[in-house]
């Protein structure tokens, strides 16, 4: 252990930079500047190299790390961005309790990643690690909770993307199921 570490200097220095790293992404999301993810990724670099290993923080270090690479591919469309945020949200679902209570977006959010990355590469892996992330997510997410109607709709547009790539019924069968699932639990009125 360092001896800023020890002094505590180091773990501050780190949630001065998470702070940062989030207040660029949520300025990132509400003016499109796109210096702002760049920065975000610069702050939460630094804050996850001043988190030790094993540090309850370094949970977050990894789950920020992957949404702001992913905002930034949704901005740029560059690969290696849909990658590294892959990577840290990976990570980050490894580091999570299977009693946390963002275990279920998390595979949401890891699912719609391997979505994007089949999307660009057809790798038959890719959708098939999405498939896995949305019936995990669907698993973890409470009856009544208000995601449940995404979570449904999410694993048959991942269904539906596997029938188109194979052709099997079941897949179109199960499409079929979960957005009729989808749309039994959407409320009336609601956008989507």
């Amino acid at each position: 252990m360092s001896a800023a570490f020890k002094d505590g200097s180091s773990l501050e220095g780190a949630q001065d930079m998470n702070a940062l790293g989030v207040s660029r992404l949520m300025q990132f999301r509400d003016s499109g500047t796109l210096s702002n993810p760049e920065e975000a990724i610069w702050y939460f670099t630094i804050a996850f190299g001043l988190t030790p290993d094993g540090h309850p923080d370094m949970l977050a270090r990894h789950a920020n790390l992957g949404v702001a690479y992913t905002d930034r591919y949704k901005r740029l469309g560059e690969l290696i961005d849909l990658q590294k945020a892959i990577e840290y949200k990976t990570r980050a679902l490894a580091l999570t309790p299977d009693d946390h209570p963002d275990m279920s977006q998390r595979h949401a959010s890891l699912g719609v990643s391997y979505i994007d990355q089949y999307r660009r590469l057809g790798e038959l892996t890719d959708l098939e690690k999405a498939i896995e992330c949305d019936i995990r997510a669907l698993e973890l997410t409470p009856d009544g909770h208000p995601d449940m109607p995404q979570r449904h709709a999410s694993l048959g547009a991942s269904n539906r993307n596997r029938y188109q790539r194979l052709g099997e019924l079941a897949d179109l069968e199960k499409t079929i199921e979960c957005h009729t699932c989808a749309l039994a639990l959407t409320p009336d009125g609601h956008p989507d």
